[in-house]
């Protein structure tokens, strides 16, 4: 039997380690690369044909998609490998050979490889991946990608793995330094990066700028109290109390008269 050809390509090293470690125990599949650098992918990839490709849609730098419309003919089956299944809409939008949600099923994972390995006729693969191609040609990769002009997802990274953290479920964010403490759903994630940067990345209609080391989610602010010194203290429904300073009083002035 031909060996299926198989590149992974993810930045989570667990999550890569654990799909080939349930493909080593497919007949048929071999597991010839795997990779957490998008760029690293994308060059082994140009050069060394694949059959099957995981790919994982939201990484840091390159995403899954803009690598999968970056790569040449012959344009390998390509299935998708999101932790959001509101991707799931997009892979099929592309005609993406599959989907997979983390964690991965191990059945369906199986379905999977055994639907390729079933697919006899190479010219009808072909035909499958033209339409992918031009679908990643005409589509508005950011757009699939879930994001806008503004982040959608926040990559974390923290001891050898990626968090992803959904911008809506941010609290609010405090600066330490270089460093920032991001508060979502109850826990604190540290982030390598300045507010400034941050804040930039962040719609402003949604993250308010309190003060220079305080960035807050309007959705949460359950109250607003002023002072005479034109200082204003915004009390969370996290039970958080954030002070603002003088120098961004007009965003919460006119997010105070907005309620």
């Amino acid at each position: 039997m031909t060996q299926l050809q198989v590149v992974i390509v993810d930045d989570e090293a667990l999550a890569r380690r654990g799909l080939k470690y349930h493909l080593s125990d497919i007949k048929g599949v071999q597991v010839v690369a795997e990779f957490g650098d998008p760029d690293q992918a994308l060059a082994y990839l140009k050069n060394n044909p694949a059959d099957l490709i995981f790919l994982d849609i939201e990484m840091p730098g390159l995403s899954g998609l803009a690598l999968a419309n970056a790569l040449t003919d012959p344009l390998p089956a390509i299935v998708f490998v999101t932790a959001f299944d509101h991707y799931a809409v997009d892979a099929f939008s592309l005609q993406a050979f599959d989907y997979l949600l983390k964690p991965v099923d191990v059945e369906r994972l199986q379905a999977v490889i055994m639907r390729m390995l079933a697919r006899q006729d190479r010219k009808e693969l072909e035909v499958e991946n033209s339409t992918l191609r031009a679908a990643l040609a005409a589509a508005n990769l950011d757009q699939l990608a879930g994001k806008s002009e503004f982040k959608q997802i926040l990559a974390i990274k923290d001891r050898g793995q990626t968090i992803r953290i959904e911008v809506a479920a941010i609290d609010w964010v405090e600066a330490a330094g270089d460093y920032m403490c991001v508060h979502a759903d109850g826990e604190t994630h540290v982030l390598r990066s300045t507010m400034q940067r941050l804040a930039a990345q962040l719609d402003p209609r949604q993250f308010i700028r309190v003060h220079r080391s305080a960035l807050v989610n309007v959705a949460v602010i359950k109250a607003i109290t002023s002072f005479a010194n034109g200082e204003y203290r915004l009390t969370l429904s996290t039970g958080d109390i954030v002070k603002t300073s003088r120098r961004y009083k007009q965003a919460v002035r006119a997010l105070k008269q907005s309620q």
